[in-house]
Protein backbone atom coordinates (compact mmCIF):
# COMPACT_ATOMS: atom_id res chain seq x y z
CA UNK A 1 0.00 0.00 0.00
CA UNK A 2 0.94 3.51 -0.51
CA UNK A 3 -0.48 6.91 -0.02
CA UNK A 4 -2.37 8.38 -2.28
CA UNK A 5 -2.52 11.99 -4.03
CA UNK A 6 -5.49 13.08 -5.80
CA UNK A 7 -4.78 15.31 -9.05
CA UNK A 8 -4.94 18.92 -9.82
CA UNK A 9 -8.24 19.26 -11.02
CA UNK A 10 -9.36 15.82 -10.46
CA UNK A 11 -12.72 15.79 -8.32
CA UNK A 12 -13.91 13.26 -5.85
CA UNK A 13 -17.66 12.25 -5.07
CA UNK A 14 -17.85 10.82 -1.76
CA UNK A 15 -19.02 7.57 -1.49
CA UNK A 16 -22.82 7.88 -0.53
CA UNK A 17 -22.46 5.42 2.67
CA UNK A 18 -19.83 3.61 4.21
CA UNK A 19 -20.89 0.90 7.07
CA UNK A 20 -18.40 -1.67 7.20
CA UNK A 21 -17.00 -3.45 9.66
CA UNK A 22 -13.83 -1.47 9.12
CA UNK A 23 -12.05 0.67 7.08
CA UNK A 24 -8.52 0.76 7.98
CA UNK A 25 -6.30 2.72 6.77
CA UNK A 26 -3.23 1.57 7.90
CA UNK A 27 -1.96 5.10 8.60
CA UNK A 28 -1.20 6.12 5.32
CA UNK A 29 -1.92 9.63 3.75
CA UNK A 30 -4.48 10.60 1.44
CA UNK A 31 -3.55 14.23 -0.14
CA UNK A 32 -5.84 16.94 -2.50
CA UNK A 33 -9.47 15.79 -1.59
CA UNK A 34 -11.69 18.10 -2.47
CA UNK A 35 -14.78 16.54 -0.79
CA UNK A 36 -15.43 14.90 1.95
CA UNK A 37 -13.69 11.37 1.73
CA UNK A 38 -17.23 9.83 3.16
CA UNK A 39 -20.53 11.04 2.76
CA UNK A 40 -22.14 8.90 5.88
CA UNK A 41 -20.09 6.54 8.08
CA UNK A 42 -22.10 4.17 10.22
CA UNK A 43 -19.24 1.51 10.45
CA UNK A 44 -15.78 2.00 12.18
CA UNK A 45 -13.09 4.61 10.35
CA UNK A 46 -9.70 3.95 11.60
CA UNK A 47 -6.37 5.38 11.30
CA UNK A 48 -6.82 7.38 8.23
CA UNK A 49 -5.08 10.97 7.95
CA UNK A 50 -5.84 13.28 5.17
CA UNK A 51 -3.77 16.02 4.54
CA UNK A 52 -4.28 19.05 2.13
CA UNK A 53 -8.04 18.66 1.60
CA UNK A 54 -10.11 21.54 0.43
CA UNK A 55 -14.03 21.54 0.52
CA UNK A 56 -16.27 23.96 -0.59
CA UNK A 57 -19.67 24.10 1.66
CA UNK A 58 -22.97 25.25 0.36
CA UNK A 59 -26.60 25.52 2.31
CA UNK A 60 -28.50 22.73 3.50
CA UNK A 61 -25.57 20.30 4.57
CA UNK A 62 -22.81 18.68 6.16
CA UNK A 63 -19.36 19.17 5.68
CA UNK A 64 -16.23 18.00 7.11
CA UNK A 65 -12.75 16.83 5.85
CA UNK A 66 -13.56 12.91 6.83
CA UNK A 67 -17.19 12.58 6.51
CA UNK A 68 -20.41 15.08 6.49
CA UNK A 69 -21.93 12.04 9.13
CA UNK A 70 -21.07 10.13 11.57
CA UNK A 71 -23.05 7.58 13.39
CA UNK A 72 -20.12 5.05 13.49
CA UNK A 73 -16.86 5.23 15.30
CA UNK A 74 -13.99 7.40 14.09
CA UNK A 75 -10.29 5.95 15.68
CA UNK A 76 -6.93 7.70 15.35
CA UNK A 77 -7.65 9.58 12.44
CA UNK A 78 -6.36 13.03 11.43
CA UNK A 79 -7.57 15.78 8.87
CA UNK A 80 -5.85 18.84 7.73
CA UNK A 81 -7.26 21.44 5.35
CA UNK A 82 -10.03 23.78 4.80
CA UNK A 83 -13.00 24.53 4.53
CA UNK A 84 -14.53 27.00 2.93
CA UNK A 85 -18.38 28.07 3.56
CA UNK A 86 -20.73 30.38 1.51
CA UNK A 87 -24.10 30.71 2.40
CA UNK A 88 -26.35 33.24 3.34
CA UNK A 89 -29.19 31.60 4.54
CA UNK A 90 -30.67 27.63 5.39
CA UNK A 91 -28.38 25.29 7.48
CA UNK A 92 -24.27 24.27 7.26
CA UNK A 93 -23.01 21.97 9.82
CA UNK A 94 -18.96 22.68 9.06
CA UNK A 95 -16.45 20.40 11.20
CA UNK A 96 -12.70 19.80 10.55
CA UNK A 97 -13.49 15.79 10.67
CA UNK A 98 -17.29 15.62 10.53
CA UNK A 99 -19.88 17.68 10.07
CA UNK A 100 -22.18 15.83 12.24
CA UNK A 101 -21.38 13.63 14.92
CA UNK A 102 -23.66 11.28 15.96
CA UNK A 103 -21.33 8.43 16.86
CA UNK A 104 -17.76 8.54 18.68
CA UNK A 105 -15.04 9.70 18.13
CA UNK A 106 -11.78 8.99 19.89
CA UNK A 107 -8.37 9.79 19.71
CA UNK A 108 -8.72 11.60 16.77
CA UNK A 109 -7.49 15.23 15.56
CA UNK A 110 -7.91 17.97 12.69
CA UNK A 111 -5.67 21.03 11.54
CA UNK A 112 -8.77 22.63 9.89
CA UNK A 113 -9.50 26.05 8.77
CA UNK A 114 -13.35 27.38 8.34
CA UNK A 115 -13.38 30.51 6.15
CA UNK A 116 -15.95 32.26 4.09
CA UNK A 117 -19.29 34.46 4.47
CA UNK A 118 -22.34 33.83 6.43
CA UNK A 119 -25.33 36.30 5.63
CA UNK A 120 -29.12 35.67 6.54
CA UNK A 121 -30.82 33.12 8.25
CA UNK A 122 -31.01 30.09 9.25
CA UNK A 123 -27.81 28.31 10.98
CA UNK A 124 -24.49 27.86 10.77
CA UNK A 125 -22.57 25.18 13.47
CA UNK A 126 -18.77 25.15 13.32
CA UNK A 127 -16.30 23.78 15.26
CA UNK A 128 -12.70 21.76 15.47
CA UNK A 129 -14.04 18.21 15.28
CA UNK A 130 -17.84 18.36 14.16
CA UNK A 131 -19.81 21.03 13.40
CA UNK A 132 -22.63 19.80 15.63
CA UNK A 133 -22.42 17.00 18.17
CA UNK A 134 -25.13 14.51 19.38
CA UNK A 135 -22.36 12.02 19.75
CA UNK A 136 -19.39 11.39 22.04
CA UNK A 137 -15.91 13.15 21.19
CA UNK A 138 -13.03 11.67 23.85
CA UNK A 139 -9.40 11.75 24.06
CA UNK A 140 -8.87 14.35 21.09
Amino acid sequence: MANIEVPDGATWGSPNLYSGALYNGNGYTITGLNAPLFSNINGHAYHIHLRGSTVKATIGDNYGLLAKFNGGIITLCSANGSIEIDGNSGTIYAGGLVGTNGGHITRSTTNATLTGTWEGSGWLRAGGLAGDNTGFIVAC
